[in-house]
């Protein structure tokens, strides 16, 4: 979980930043969920791995804010589906 959640953004934003650094502009957006503030019932791992997503979007943002890039997460909730049941 910790792997697909969090190692993949931490190497895209490796990738990323040093390209928005070098044109003084970037934008990026990270899935976070709904479970990076509130927790549910039987989702701990996902819970925990997008509560640290939300964290390093808050720092990373501050951190590279002086650089003209812009970086959000986005929590959506829970979609009615026959995996969520």
């Amino acid at each position: 979980m910790m792997t697909i959640n969090v190692t993949s953004v931490v190497m895209t934003l490796q990738a990323v930043i040093p390209v928005m650094q070098a044109n003084q502009f970037g934008r990026i957006v990270v899935m976070c969920s709904d479970q990076s503030l509130i927790g549910k019932a039987n989702s701990s791992a996902y819970g925990a791995s997008k509560a640290a997503l939300a964290q390093m979007v808050k720092s990373t943002a501050i951190d590279y804010a002086s650089d003209n890039i812009c970086i959000n997460g986005v929590c959506p909730g829970t979609i009615n589906t026959n995996q969520a049941r």
